[in-house]
């Protein structure tokens, strides 16, 4: 008598090995952040320019625009080079340009500042850089602006799967010498309320050009959000150190930190006993024709 067994059986059970292993594979999403985008209202870029001298001349600084791509305000401090005091303050008008009027003739340092004033972000006020001026009688004086401060050029984030998140950062510093600074990270898991509930600080040596950093992390809160704040130590006349800032960004982080080891562990095994029970099935096949077959001619 010849045994028909159901081949089917083995090949099934191989299907069913291949797609254990498929979904047994980690997906980690991340969603990343970038610089703040410009107010499409250009609301508060426009405000009028003080003026608190009481000379004949004018200073008019050109701020590139390739510099104004962020919401908020670009604002200038005047300071008499003599005495140290502030004799004008001016605010970036709809022409890219600071400036001062009724200037007392003479030189003077140029410090520029940027606040970003928007509702989502840390709003840390940012020192750009200063420049020397020298204010004559007549025309007025031109300048154009330069920003002579280390930047966050970029902010990459890569989870991984037991819990820690690494952030690659780079650095830009236009200067030809080393700068001390710091990296300042804010975690906080409710951004639109300003709730802080980590913060991290790594000291970082700034070189000329270029600088990738990186920090790891481990954060407590879901979800995840963080700030990347730059720390420059510059003198400047409103002894300010933050030179950049990188707006929240939310990173999806692998909570399951022990049960994704027991969980990897368990499919595993789960593989492996699959994988024995389909080679078993297809040697039993073999097996059962090849002695159906001798049975076959035994009976002829």
């Amino acid at each position: 008598m010849t045994v028909r067994v159901p081949l089917m059986i083995p090949i099934i059970t191989m299907i069913i090995a291949i797609i254990t292993i498929i979904i047994s594979t980690p997906t980690y999403l991340l969603h990343a952040g970038g610089p703040m985008m410009k107010d499409p209202t250009n609301s508060t870029n426009n405000i009028n320019m003080q003026e608190n001298g009481k000379g004949n001349c004018s200073i008019v600084v050109n701020i590139p625009k390739i510099m104004v791509t962020f919401p908020g305000v670009i604002y200038g401090l005047l300071v008499n080079s003599s005495n140290g005091q502030v004799v004008a303050e001016a605010y970036m008008n709809n022409n890219f340009q600071l400036v001062f009027s009724n200037v007392t003739p003479g030189m003077y340092e140029l410090y520029v500042y940027y606040y970003p004033n928007s509702s989502n972000s840390l709003n840390l006020t940012e020192y750009w850089g200063d420049l020397t001026v020298n204010a004559t009688p007549g025309k007025p004086n031109y300048y154009d602006f330069t920003r002579g401060t280390p930047s966050i050029i970029s902010v990459q984030i890569k989870p991984v799967s037991n819990g820690k998140v690494y952030l690659m950062i780079i650095i830009n510093n236009p200067l030809p010498y080393l700068i001390n600074g710091s990296l300042v990270i804010y975690i906080s898991s409710n951004p639109q309320q300003q709730s802080i509930t980590e913060e991290i600080k790594k000291e970082i040596k700034i070189q000329p050009g270029l600088n990738n950093c990186s920090i790891e992390i481990m954060p407590s809160s879901r979800p995840t959000f963080v700030y990347v704040v730059l720390r420059a130590n510059m003198q400047n006349y409103q002894n300010i150190d933050v030179t950049g800032q990188w707006n929240w960004t939310q990173v999806n982080v692998n909570t399951n930190k022990i049960t994704s080891k027991i969980t990897s562990a368990f499919t595993t095994v789960i593989i492996i006993i699959v994988a024995v029970i389909a080679v078993m099935s297809v040697v039993w096949v073999l097996r059962r024709i090849r002695n159906s077959g001798f049975d076959d001619v035994t009976t002829a």
